[in-house]
């Protein structure tokens, strides 16, 4: 049983060199988040909590203050030791259960289910498509219940991939005599680039790569392995990160200093102080903050990215998931045996979560209280009080995407199933893709069964539908 209480703020260690926050008062993030007049078409940002043992499930968390949303998901087998990443468009959370195998987790159905057990890695790009690798070395794209086998193939297994633009695939091939870069599309291999050894970062989109070297940084275009700047530097670098909308690459050096690259110039813009090496670092999905990793402690920098003169220590430890900048500007950190979410202007805890350190974590912007969440009452009050004038369909998939819908549309009527689009009844809503109507929820469950994926059932009383 997890249980919640609020701890006492974590004693904070103003670090020389960088002075107190103004007036100590509350994110200014948070702040325009809470604002009586914000915008109800926000999103809120929530933690999917991915489970470490089989038989636990998946939790989901409401940021900032870490409380347990009640969409509970039929998730008891699920185990991950990877989250891959959010396909935004679809719902769909990606993780590996182990050194090989992807499962994906339906949000608005919530359940799960294999998508292959060969997969030794697996990304998801700037553009939300989830490419993998199987063991034997074939390369896909996962759509919502299938996988797309491409013909191409790395010349090696990569040892990490990413996904980019234009439909392609970027991977790392490790070798003794080296590494390189090496860009797929589905058909053919686009380029194949050396690049030095050393710490290296991308851009979100994959387009650039930085590399420190021992004479300082270089950046190559990954689409063909150019050369796209260098600047020198008398020390070492420890860690290197790009910011989220890539226009600015920080660097750290082992004498304890975080120099601000711009991009296209590849010139030093600012340059400040660290009270010590950091040997990583993290940047906010909003620009605002960045996270630290102080050489050889077990704690976590937040350092404001606006100014670079107010920065935040408190304990923490570091893995791929956390820390994290959520997009409200929450940050979660692993700390102990628990987790706990931080605000990162004034480092006071906001919400704990004891014992989650073990599981996997992913912050993602998305609503917990859409209709979907409201389903399972509606299908309760239509069996309590035998409501007759609803329409009842089952819903297979829900996305942003029109066009995606209608493509979806036509695959489910090709297969005989009398699909249809359900239009967005909001700005917060999406295009349903659906199949019936139903004259009985008994008929609907029976179809929906025979599906072989998840779905739920889906009342409506004047629904305005397109047919194709």
């Amino acid at each position: 049983m997890v249980t919640y209480r609020r701890r006492l703020a974590p004693v904070l260690v103003l670090l020389p060199g960088f002075a107190c926050g103004s007036d100590g008062g509350p994110s200014p993030i948070r702040a325009a988040f809470a604002q009586a007049d914000a915008p109800v078409t926000a999103t809120p940002s929530v933690a999917f909590r991915f489970p470490a043992e089989a038989g636990e499930g998946v939790r989901l968390y409401t940021l900032p203050a870490m409380k347990e949303a009640g969409w509970k998901f039929e998730t008891p087998d699920l185990v991950a030791r990877r989250v891959v990443g959010f396909a935004a468009d679809e719902d769909l959370i990606y993780v590996q259960p182990g050194d090989s195998g992807l499962i994906v987790l339906d949000l608005t159905s919530g359940q799960h289910r294999v998508v292959d057990t060969t997969v030794v890695a697996a990304a998801i790009g700037p553009t939300g498509i989830p490419h993998l690798v199987r063991s034997e070395g074939s390369l896909g794209t996962a759509a919502e219940r299938r996988v797309d086998a491409w013909t191409s193939t790395f010349s090696l297994l990569p040892s990490r991939i990413w996904g980019t633009t234009r439909g392609r695939l970027v991977g790392l091939i490790e070798t003794e005599e080296g590494r390189r870069i090496e860009v797929l599309s589905e058909s053919d291999r686009v380029s194949a680039s050396a690049i030095p050894d050393g710490r290296f970062a991308l851009t979100a989109w994959v387009d650039l790569i930085a590399v420190a070297t021992d004479t300082g940084v270089v950046g190559i275009n990954t689409a063909d392995g150019s050369p796209a700047g260098r600047m020198r530097l008398e020390t070492e670098v420890t860690a290197l990160a790009f910011s989220a909308a890539g226009h600015r690459l920080y660097v750290v050096t082992a004498a304890g200093e975080l120099i601000v690259v711009g991009r296209f110039e590849f010139t030093e813009l600012s340059r400040h102080p660290l009270p010590e090496a950091a040997s990583a670092i993290r940047a906010g999905r909003q620009g605002r903050y960045l996270l630290l990793r102080p050489a050889g402690r077990d704690s976590v920098w937040i350092l404001d990215a606006l100014d670079f003169t107010h920065m935040r220590s408190v304990p923490g430890s570091w893995d791929d998931d956390l820390p994290a900048i959520s997009r409200d500007g929450t940050v979660l950190v692993r700390q102990g045996d628990d987790v706990a979410s931080v605000d990162p202007a004034t480092g006071v805890e906001l919400g704990r979560i004891e014992g989650g350190a073990r599981d996997r974590w992913i912050t993602v912007a998305w609503d917990p209280r859409r209709p979907d969440v409201q389903l399972a009452r509606e299908e309760e009050q239509v069996e309590r009080e035998g409501l007759t004038d609803q329409i009842i369909f089952i819903q297979v998939s829900s996305t942003s995407n029109e066009s995606w819908a209608d493509a979806r549309v036509v695959e489910l009527r090709n297969a005989g199933l009398d699909a249809r689009v359900l239009q967005p009844s909001g700005l917060d809503d999406r295009y349903r893709v659906v199949i019936g109507p139903f004259a009985t929820i008994e008929e609907a469950h029976d179809i929906g069964r025979r599906l072989g994926q998840p779905y739920f059932p889906l009342y409506q009383q004047n629904t305005t539908t397109r047919n194709q």
